[in-house]
């Protein structure tokens, strides 16, 4: 009887016990722009509960999933976003009691249940991490966000009587792996319709021909956002020269309005020239079509100035790279092709980085459900965030990437 009832004491604080587990990701994309060295990274977070030990467990209406992403400044590298997705999912933890007011029942409930037979589970796909979090490999480049997340982690003893580690592979990590992805798309399309907003108002509203502070910001917002890729940056430089170059023939254009729309149309061939010649991805070809297509605006608007020599000073220098098709970003096999200077209002909406992510599980997969549930909740919340958030940025504040928020959601089950 004594085993028996042994057994079922073991089995009761079994049941008792909470097993959390934490995974994590990062995303990191390098820079196409040569002269744009600020890659593109995010990371992210899930946080799951369960009663028991974590195989055969059921998950209780009070536990949840709780998702968080973010977009990362000046990372250096895609182990550094690992971590950052570390650190992300580990400070909810330990702050979470002051998380979310409105699901603080849900999270009180699990808080009253951890006990010293608590469990946290680390879960993550970068062996780099993983390894130098177990010892088994020492930090060097990365030693700052090792001593973060250590630090973190120490708070948490208090909290779990055990914590363990776990090197999981990519296709046991895809949710943080979609939230990761997908933060940076959210973020990429806004960025994108702000600064389109941005260069329509720099086409239509003229100041004062020796004020030509605000162009020339406009300008280099669009070459240097980390966040713009590249046929993007060739769009809005199209999209204001198109618009200059056909008001030429417009009859009630004065002439010191013209004058203006010339010298600006200068600066943005250049811009374009520039921007063909730090492109990565292109080939051979496709650069010699931008550079041809910015070379023209500038030859155009220094004849219509009355730079004679200077334009056909340049027309002799590049006369053989002139010859060269015009680059055009909407042709299905991105190749060089002959275009007119005509652009539609709407060219934008192709460009735009829509929200597409997707997370594939296997049929037997008891978790789909769940998950793809959550990420849409997740979806529709990061996009709400960030559209108040943008609303209410400057032209200026885009560029800032530090002031983007935050996106934790925490999502019941019972709602799921």
């Amino acid at each position: 009887m004594s085993v028996v009832f042994g057994a079922g004491l073991i089995l009761v604080s079994s049941l008792l016990s909470t097993t959390t587990i934490l995974n994590f990701d990062g995303s990191w994309q390098p820079s196409t722009i040569s002269t744009n060295k600020q890659p593109s990274a995010s990371c992210a977070a899930v946080i799951s509960r369960r009663r028991g030990d974590v195989e055969g467990s059921v998950v209780n209406d009070n536990d949840g999933l709780a998702l968080g992403a973010k977009v990362l400044h000046n990372c250096p590298s895609s182990a550094h976003s690992e971590y950052e997705g570390l650190i992300l999912g580990l400070k909810y933890l330990v702050n979470e009691d002051h998380q979310h007011p409105a699901t603080n029942e849900h999270i009180a409930s699990s808080l009253q249940q951890q006990n010293s037979n608590d469990t946290l589970i680390v879960r993550g796909d970068c062996k780099t991490v993983v390894t130098q979090l177990t010892g088994a490999a020492i930090p060097r480049i990365l030693m700052d966000q090792y001593n973060e997340a250590n630090a973190l982690l120490e708070i948490l003893c208090g909290r779990f009587g055990c914590i363990r580690y776990e090197l999981v592979d990519r296709s046991e990590n895809r949710l943080s792996d979609a939230l990761a992805r997908e933060v940076l798309k959210i973020v990429q399309s806004f960025t994108y319709s702000i600064i389109y907003q941005m260069c329509q108002a720099l086409i239509d509203e003229y100041e004062e021909e020796s004020d030509d502070t605000e162009f020339s910001a406009g300008l280099d917002l669009v070459m240097s956002h980390p966040l713009l890729l590249p046929m993007q940056r060739y769009a809005l430089l199209r999209l204001i020269s198109d618009n200059f170059m056909l008001s030429f023939d417009e009859c009630d254009s004065s002439a010191a309005l013209t004058k203006l729309k010339d010298k600006r149309l200068i600066k943005v061939g250049a811009a374009m020239r520039q921007l063909s010649q730090s492109i990565n991805i292109l080939s051979k070809a496709g650069r010699g079509g931008m550079f041809a297509l910015g070379l023209r605006c500038e030859i155009l608007a220094k004849q219509r100035l009355g730079f004679e020599q200077e334009a056909l000073a340049l027309e002799h220098k590049y006369r053989y790279k002139l010859k060269v098709a015009y680059f055009d970003w909407n042709a299905t096999d991105h190749t060089p092709s002959a275009v007119d200077f005509t652009v539609a209002n709407d060219e934008h909406s192709n460009l735009s980085r829509q929200s597409n992510v997707r997370i594939e599980f296997s049929a037997d997969d008891s978790s789909n459900e769940k998950y793809s549930s959550a990420f849409e909740v997740w979806q529709s919340y990061a996009r709400n965030i960030l559209s108040l958030h943008y609303c209410n940025e400057s032209l200026v504040g885009i560029s800032t990437l530090e002031q983007v928020p935050i996106l934790w959601k925490f999502i019941p089950i019972s709602y799921v």
